[in-house]
C-alpha cells in the first residue's frame, strides 16, 4: 500500500475542490472565513476522546500542514472506499489507527461530510478527517502511515 493508493478515487482532495493551506495555515491563518479552515478551530474539533483524533491534534500542534475540502460528499461514498482500502491494507499486514472506526462512523452518520487531511511535519503520517457539512463537528478521524519510496539514484 502506497500513498498513491490512498490518493486514488473520489476522495482525492483536488478532485473534490479541496485547498492545501500549507505553511501559512500552519501559523494560524486560513484562506477563507469558514470555521474549519482556521487552525485553532480545527484543533478544537480534534479534541476528542479517541486515539486517532488525539494523534491528529498532536500533529497539528507540532506544525503539520492541513487542508479541508470546500465541497461535500455522501459519507457512504467515503465509507465504501475506505472499507475496501482497509481490507487491502490488512492483506499487507497494515493496521491503520482508527480506520475501521472511521468507516463505521461514516456509515452511521449517513449524511454528507466535508473531508480534511493533516500531514505530519515529519511526513510519516497522514490523518484523514471528516467533518459535518457546516464544519461544526468532527465525524471521524483515522491515521495512515505514508510510504515514500527511495530513489534508486
Amino acid at each position: 500500500m502506497t500513498a498513491a493508493d490512498l490518493d486514488a478515487g473520489p476522495t482525492n482532495f483536488e478532485a473534490m475542490g479541496g485547498r492545501q493551506l500549507g505553511k501559512t495555515a500552519a501559523k494560524g491563518g486560513g484562506r477563507t472565513g469558514s470555521p474549519y479552515h482556521e487552525r485553532h478551530a480545527l484543533e478544537k474539533l480534534l479534541a476528542g476522546d479517541d486515539e486517532a483524533s488525539g494523534a491528529a491534534l498532536a500533529a497539528l500542534r507540532s506544525g503539520a500542514t492541513y487542508s479541508v475540502s470546500d465541497t461535500t460528499r455522501p459519507a457512504g461514498q467515503h465509507a465504501g472506499v475506505f472499507a475496501r482500502r482497509l481490507r487491502r491494507m490488512r492483506l499487507h499486514g497494515v493496521e491503520p489507527l482508527g480506520l475501521e472506526r472511521m468507516v463505521q462512523l461514516l456509515r452511521e452518520h449517513g449524511r454528507p461530510v466535508r473531508g480534511g487531511l493533516i500531514d505530519s511535519a515529519d511526513q510519516k503520517w497522514t490523518f484523514l478527517c471528516y467533518f459535518t457539512v457546516d464544519g461544526s463537528a468532527l465525524v471521524a478521524c483515522a491515521r495512515v502511515q505514508r510510504w515514500v519510496e527511495q530513489s534508486p539514484l
